[in-house]
């Protein structure tokens, strides 16, 4: 008896074996792709949650900023990987948004107390203070030329600005808040996000062109790809869209996303698109066929803004926390590294003497800027 037992008991067991494969392997591959991408590191530093970070374009330096109303900037390349190398103070309220420019010597900071500063990279120190714009500035760009400045606002204006010559802004007048917005490939036109569930394509004189429709909710941000073929935006409706814009109709659409899709960040190759949520998410999506990569989850309880390295071997995230230990969060990921474009020439730096800052216009409410849902 205890010999036909054993039997059985052996028997079971090389079934197992036989079943394991069939049963467990792919579960096992989908974990060996998600564990690929690993947390790195969280960048202490802040007093408050996050709202955005940003890489300069060499991949050498990165910024965040959020609700304690400072910038830190820190070394993301090596020797002294992880070093903070200025904290940025000036800003009454909240920074909304961080870009650098082309050639990273001068960083760009937009605020919830309705100004944009421009700082110069060489020492930390204050270039400019920008305050033309009458409610909270979402977002903040240079072109390509390092000298124009691009806003947009709640007060319903896209605004270029010349930071040599900061008196008469170029104003386009859209009239309801303006979440984001990118120049068009004609550099004739522009498109823009609105809290409309439409993209507008505007001429320089904020005529509406042509509407694209997709989305069935408020558009959050908008970009090009890298090579301005396609138009890429994100919306409360829970998911993010590819547009062709040869024809303004959306091409693929990235569906996944439990909650408002708050940010994204393309690859420098085109290749993948990652994608940040209210719900404390963010996804890496393969762009060609909008299928999710990996999902990262549980550190943040609202992902804010995400942001690709230039060589894709890390990624950021600026969430809101659960816990006191406010930072950006790092990623490692197992992409292909992608070699940096070569730094472009460095723009000319204003003949004038950095000016003062200047005290922006105080919001018309009293009382703290509630923070986004």
């Amino acid at each position: 008896m205890q010999f036909v037992i054993k039997r059985l008991t052996n028997m079971r067991k090389t079934l197992l074996l036989l079943l394991f494969p069939i049963l467990f392997l792919p579960f096992l591959r989908a974990q060996v792709q998600d564990s690929s991408y690993r947390f790195y590191m969280k960048f202490s530093g802040h007093g408050s949650d996050l709202e955005c970070v940003a890489y300069s374009s060499d991949g050498k330096l990165f910024a965040s900023g959020g609700w304690d109303n400072r910038i830190l900037v820190y070394r993301a390349d090596t020797p002294n990987f992880g070093q903070k190398v200025f904290t940025l103070e000036g800003h009454n309220a909240a920074i909304t948004c961080v870009a650098f420019s082309r050639d990273a010597n001068l960083l760009a900071s937009a605020s919830k107390d309705f100004s944009v500063k421009i700082w110069d990279m060489s020492n930390g120190r204050l270039v400019r203070t920008l305050s033309q714009h009458n409610d909270v500035v979402n977002r903040v760009f240079f072109d390509q030329s390092g000298w124009n400045v691009l806003t947009c606002s709640n007060d319903g204006t896209i605004q270029i600005l010349d930071i040599t010559n900061i008196i008469k802004p170029k104003v386009l007048k859209i009239g309801t808040p303006v979440n984001g917005f990118v120049q068009a490939p004609d550099k004739k036109s522009y498109y823009v996000a609105t809290n409309g569930a439409e993209v507008l394509q505007v001429d320089a004189t904020g005529k509406v062109l042509q509407k694209m429709s997709g989305h069935i909710d408020a558009v959050n941000q908008i970009e090009l790809t890298p090579d301005r073929k396609f138009l890429v935006s994100c919306s409360n409706d829970k998911t993010a869209i590819i547009w062709d814009i040869a024809n303004a109709k959306p091409l693929r659409k990235f569906i996944g996303h439990n909650w408002k899709v708050t940010g994204f960040s393309i690859s420098s190759d085109s290749r993948y698109l990652l994608t940040g949520c209210n719900d404390g998410e963010a996804i890496v999506w393969d762009m060609t066929t909008a299928k999710a990569m990996t999902t990262f989850k549980g550190m943040g309880t609202n992902v804010r803004c995400v942001a690709f390295a230039p060589n894709l071997t890390r990624l950021l995230l600026a969430c809101y926390m659960q816990v006191s230990d406010y930072g950006a969060l790092m990623y490692t990921t197992p992409l292909i590294r992608v070699t940096p474009a070569p730094k472009p020439g460095a723009a000319a730096k204003p003949a004038t003497a950095p000016a003062k800052p200047v005290t922006p216009a105080k919001p018309a409410t009293a009382g703290t800027p509630v923070k986004k849902p």
